[in-house]
């Protein structure tokens, strides 16, 4: 059901002309993203490319694995978000799902403020 309400999401913000970029393309970043499973069901299909952080090595390698040599998963950074360096004007969109409730209150501003600075124009998180 996630996915499903996630799918529904994007479509909103498409509809509403928040998210102006076409489908299939644009630079995604999946924060959190674990074995891949979000990029691999919907973010792939919306965006062109997307890097994905994940602190666990272990998952991250396994969504290597899955993704193999599919060119939408460009870059997979193991990193924790609260140390994560993001490049300023790099991503269209910023996904971050179950993952905010890990950080304490300091880190979770200070990641959004590098994510705000990670964000080309029309950016969304």
């Amino acid at each position: 059901p996630d996915i499903r309400e996630s799918k529904r999401f994007v479509q909103l913000l498409r509809k509403s002309g928040s998210l102006r970029m076409p489908r299939g393309t644009g630079d995604a970043l999946d924060c959190g993203a674990g074995i891949g499973r979000v990029t691999m069901a919907l973010l792939r299909e919306e965006f062109g490319s997307i890097d994905l952080v994940e602190p666990n090595e272990r998952l991250l390698e396994q969504a290597r694995k899955e993704f193999g040599s599919d060119a939408h998963a460009r870059r997979f950074i193991a990193a924790p978000l609260q140390q994560m360096d993001i490049e300023p004007a790099s991503y269209d969109v910023i996904w971050i799902q179950w993952v905010l409730l890990y950080l304490p209150d300091d880190d979770l501003i200070a990641f959004l403020l590098r994510c705000k600075k990670g964000l080309r124009k029309d950016g969304l998180i």
